[in-house]
């Protein structure tokens, strides 16, 4: 999977994110990528509820959620605090960062865009793909749409990388050519 940067933008498309998903954007878009979105990845636990992020594009901060914050992650769902979050794990969040700190009022696991061949199920809850081995398991979308895909067919879909096992999970995916 390709590195992420701010530059191939993930953005929060306009509203909550509870409304409307994340949203892949190309280049001529990542202009209009508001100044109060950022991605970064989780350092460590900070403390009160907190968590100390990587910003991609360089620097730390400190980033606390508001009492209201729409949270969300990887394969889990809405979460009622940053706690679910681990080191390693790649986030996305709306807020401003002011003095190294940021209030979000929205946070949620970076989901990657993919398209591969879908090549067969390896075992149950791993299917096998032009990219390698992906997990299909959990309560997702992915697990049901998997079963209608048929070797050969050309897909594209949502990938977490789930940061405790380093391993990619597909979420959703979708047959754009059939075998």
């Amino acid at each position: 999977m390709p590195e992420y940067t701010r530059r191939t933008a993930i953005a929060i498309a306009s509203g909550s994110v509870a409304a409307a998903p994340l949203v892949l954007l190309g280049e001529a878009e990542a202009a209009a990528t508001p100044g109060d979105v950022h991605v970064g990845r989780v350092v460590s636990e900070g403390g009160g509820g907190s968590l100390v992020v990587d910003r991609t594009g360089g620097g730390q901060c400190t980033l606390v959620a508001e009492a209201s914050a729409y949270i969300t992650r990887g394969v889990g769902g809405v979460q009622s605090s940053l706690a679910a979050f681990r080191p390693g794990e790649e986030i996305v969040w709306r807020g401003e960062i002011e003095d190294d700190r940021c209030v979000a009022s929205e946070v949620q696991s970076l989901y990657r865009g993919l398209r591969c061949t879908f090549q067969g199920m390896e075992s149950e809850g791993r299917a096998r793909t032009s990219h390698g081995v992906l997990d299909v398991r959990g309560d997702v979308p992915a697990v049901d749409q998997v079963k209608a895909l048929h070797p050969g067919d050309r897909v594209r879909g949502q990938v977490w990388v789930d940061p405790e096992r380093q391993a990619p999970v597909l979420v959703v995916v979708e047959a754009d050519a059939r075998a």
